[in-house]
């Protein structure tokens, strides 16, 4: 209740939140009193900018150039498209598409840290780059504010930033927590 109440999941890393996961399942949590409570809150507020860090950290190695796709080479900074394989899980031309289930929570942080750079707050229901896309029957295309989304039979979606302002915010942050861990 208290997680889902401070949203703390859309602030930290698909890593971070597995880990968190794995000890409510495991039972690892410490005991529910007032000051436990407590220090979670103080603790994940006075530490949120490097939650945030860690997760851009992680958004950026998803997206960064890593393959062999020519619209993946980059010289300096990020690219304004770039093709991210194995996305989509089934897709058959004109009919829906279903995202991965192993790569939902690495598109909605993608999703989340563009909302949090821009200012504004964390990604809501229905806007989503993942609803937009798993909602739309009539192409294989979807716009947000800002990405431009288009996917094929071959499991791939290419994104383009609409918004290179925070892309490249986005690098920096990550490029940052590359050099200070």
């Amino acid at each position: 209740f208290i997680l889902e109440k401070m949203q703390i999941r859309n602030f930290i890393s698909s890593a971070k939140r597995k880990d968190l996961d794995e000890k409510i399942e495991k039972n690892l949590m410490p005991e529910f009193t007032a000051m436990n409570v407590g220090l979670f809150v103080t603790d994940a507020g006075m530490n949120i900018s490097g939650l945030v860090g860690e997760m851009a950290l992680e958004v950026y190695n998803f997206i960064k150039p890593n393959t062999i796709h020519k619209t993946n080479k980059y010289s300096k900074g990020m690219p304004k498209k770039v093709i991210l394989p194995w996305i989509i899980e089934h897709y058959i031309g004109g009919g829906k598409a279903y995202i991965s289930y192993h790569k939902k929570d690495k598109l909605k942080d993608l999703d989340n840290i563009f909302h949090l750079l821009d200012g504004k707050g964390v990604v809501k229901y229905p806007g989503d780059l993942i609803t937009k896309i798993e909602a739309n029957d009539a192409s294989n295309e979807i716009e947000t504010e800002y990405f431009l989304a288009k996917w094929y039979n071959n499991k791939n979606l290419h994104l383009t930033f609409k918004r290179i302002d925070l892309l490249n915010k986005l690098g920096m942050m990550a490029t940052h927590n590359i050099i200070h861990s």
